[in-house]
């Protein structure tokens, strides 16, 4: 599963969306959250490590 991130809250991960789904991810296995701050809740990212379980592995993207 693949996640893509971006770093300002007023862009929007659109490309990265794109060229992730253009790479054979599916749109249902890119969860976005939309998120500023270390300690702000990432929900979408509590479920993608939710679903993982112990010895699943997460590739972030850079923006």
């Amino acid at each position: 599963m693949l996640i893509g991130t971006h770093g300002f809250p007023d862009e929007t991960p659109d490309h990265q969306v794109d060229v992730l789904c253009h790479a054979g991810v599916a749109p249902e296995n890119i969860p976005v959250d939309h998120a500023v701050g270390a300690k702000v809740s990432r929900h979408q990212l509590d479920l993608v490590l939710q679903r993982l379980g112990g010895d699943g592995v997460v590739v972030i993207t850079p923006c």
